[in-house]
């Protein structure tokens, strides 16, 4: 690899999505999907948002990313970073309209030793989303339900 290798992955919307808000658990607001950066949004903190969250409370969608990132890696220098770019003027190819609304993540891939590692997205979509609601999305994996068979 050479420098400046990065591992980018995430959710990138569409214009038609303008005013959806955008949230973690160390940049509570001030984040909306619009076009442009705003101060904010260039300043967000990156490290260690093990959640992203999209919500348009006018239409009560939302949208919950969640990664599971290995612990090795974190151990190894490796840093799973929250990456945001809203710009209207971009172009992207093979899209058919102008503009980049991108939240996700990346991963410096000089800092992964060898060996195989697992970087686990689940995309959780909802209608009817309230702020808030992503807790009951985080408690799937941080609580899980447990079951046993057993007679009456």
């Amino acid at each position: 690899l050479c420098g400046g290798s990065l591992f980018t992955a995430g959710v990138d919307l569409r214009k038609s999505v303008y005013g959806i808000e955008l949230y973690t658990q160390d940049n509570p607001s001030n984040i909306v999907v619009d076009g442009k950066m705003n101060e904010t949004e260039k300043n967000i903190v990156r490290a260690k948002q093990n959640w992203i969250v999209g919500y348009k409370e006018k239409d009560q969608v939302g949208i919950v990313v969640r990664v599971l990132f290995d612990e090795e890696l974190q151990k190894k220098g490796a840093e799973l970073e929250f990456t945001l770019l809203d710009d209207a003027s971009a172009k992207q190819e093979p899209e058919d309209e102008p503009g980049v609304h991108f939240f996700g993540y990346d991963v410096d891939l000089l800092k992964f030793p060898k060996g195989k590692y697992n970087v686990i997205f689940y995309q959780y979509i909802a209608f009817n989303f309230k702020k808030g609601d992503e807790q009951q999305f985080l408690h799937v994996l941080d609580h899980p339900l447990r079951t046993r068979a057993g007679g009456l």
